[in-house]
């Protein structure tokens, strides 16, 4: 991963509070997983229909989304048994700036169009 300017290599600019009633936002340096010595990135699996991991760690198939605990943790199990892990974006703020607002609008439209 490249650095960007005023960043040190291996980590990424993140912004956080210190609990949700906390005003101020400090940024710091956070350490990316490339950066950890020894670490090697893995291949994801296979994904089932579902999006579950295909992996002979399969559990019984009930045709629904279920959580499961197994070897002291929650799971997500898809419909077909398999381990899921879920990815997704889970908030957005766009940007304020009069060229993000015109640029926002001209490829999502307004509210009223």
């Amino acid at each position: 991963m490249e650095a960007l300017f005023g960043q040190e290599p291996g980590t990424i600019p993140v912004a956080a509070r210190r609990d949700s009633g906390d005003s101020i936002w400090v940024t710091y340096q956070a350490q990316t997983v490339e950066s950890i010595p020894g670490y090697t990135p893995s291949q994801d699996p296979p994904l089932s229909r579902f999006g579950g991991y295909i992996t002979d760690w399969k559990q019984k198939a009930t045709g629904f989304f279920r959580t499961q605990y197994k070897d002291g943790r929650w799971w997500i199990i898809d419909p077909d048994g398999y381990p899921f892990h879920h990815r997704a974006v889970v908030a957005y703020t766009p940007g304020e700036s009069d060229r993000q607002v015109a640029a926002f609008q001209q490829k999502f439209g307004t509210e009223t169009a």
